[in-house]
C-alpha cells in the first residue's frame, strides 16, 4: 500500500558496526539544509573513539578513512 503516492521504502544495504565507529561517522558527516556532506578537516584528522556502555566497551582508531588494526 502506498502512502500519499510515495513508493514503499527499500533497504539498500545493512551492516552491523561497533558503536564507536558509528560515533565517528556522526562526527564527520555534516547535514545542512537536508544535504549530507563529509567534513574534510574532521575526516583527515586521525582519531580514537572509545564507547563505554552499560555492559560493553568498544573502541576504534580511524586514520585516512580507514580503521587501524594494529
Amino acid at each position: 500500500m502506498y502512502d500519499r503516492g510515495r513508493p514503499p521504502v527499500s533497504v539498500a544495504f545493512h551492516e552491523v558496526i561497533p558503536e564507536a565507529l558509528a560515533a565517528w561517522y556522526d562526527q564527520v558527516i555534516d547535514v545542512k539544509d537536508g544535504e549530507a556532506s563529509l567534513n574534510t578537516a574532521r575526516v583527515e584528522t586521525p582519531v580514537a573513539v572509545v564507547d563505554i556502555g552499560g555492559r560493553t566497551t568498544d573502541y576504534v582508531v580511524v586514520e585516512n578513512q580507514g580503521i587501524l588494526h594494529r
